[in-house]
């Protein structure tokens, strides 16, 4: 349905009320056609929207329903799809203990022949937030090199994101500002904000740090690098504005 991947990308862009309203639309049609289900991926998106805007019980109960739905289809690629975005619900709401047993059993899964960038990015942000560095890294890097190559620009994103992240937690600065540089000029041109905001009080804090840096060096901008330093200041708005996860 077209709906949802448009859905997507206005989540991303945090038009969230818009995002909703075509999610909701697919939804419903696929429930009048000869097609009936989505295998549940519909839902989870539902629930990732509803939790950005700030309406937990509501994204808990869409997300049970969603996997609930993939797992009566037995598909297994849907199913961890659908927990992986579970995961992430629970981490935006501070249950880190239920996000690591998730991360427990994902690490058991062996290789399979189709790709889960959202699961290991998912795993990524549950290695990030119990402080270890040296897996996130490996992951990490080699998830980027795949991305690239495919073109996944979207996933490239995410990933410079959270390598910035795992930097930044190590006080490698100079690494942290690198990627998180390169992160900020590919989404500024497609508009995503939710890729920061959904990163939580972490990078909020490192975007802060990185505005106080360039602040302080006090040196002649470019006008393409205004639009960037612009661009930190909206993040920044929309995490005093929106819905901060408690990671």
């Amino acid at each position: 349905m077209l709906g949802f991947p448009i859905g997507a990308v206005l989540l991303e862009r945090n038009e969230l009320e818009m995002a909703e309203k075509h999610v909701q639309e697919s939804l419903d049609l696929l429930a009048k056609g000869p097609i009936r289900n989505d295998f549940g991926q519909g839902y989870a998106l539902l629930a990732m929207i509803k939790q950005a805007q700030g309406d937990r019980e509501r994204a808990v109960q869409l997300i049970e329903r969603a996997l609930q739905i993939a797992e009566y289809a037995e598909i297994p690629r849907i199913i961890q799809l659908v927990q992986a975005y579970r995961a992430r619900i629970w981490l935006a709401q501070g249950e880190n203990d239920l996000a690591l047993n998730w991360a427990g059993g994902y690490r058991l899964i062996g290789p399979t022949e189709y790709p889960r960038e959202i699961e290991d990015l998912t795993l990524a942000q549950v290695l990030i937030q119990q402080e270890q560095y040296a897996e996130t890294y490996s992951l990490l890097d080699g998830l980027l090199v795949k991305a690239r190559a495919a073109g996944r620009y979207g996933r490239v994103i995410e990933i410079l994101i959270l390598l910035a992240m795992v930097y930044f937690c190590e006080n490698r600065t100079s690494e942290a500002w690198s990627f998180l540089e390169e992160s900020l000029r590919s989404a500024c041109r497609e508009g995503y904000i939710r890729v920061y905001v959904d990163k939580g009080e972490p990078m909020r804090a490192l975007l802060k740090r990185y505005k106080d840096k360039r602040d302080e060096e006090n040196e002649k901008i470019q006008p393409k690098e205004d639009e960037l330093f612009d661009y930190v200041d909206q993040l920044l708005v929309a995490f005093e504005k929106g819905y901060i996860n408690q990671q």
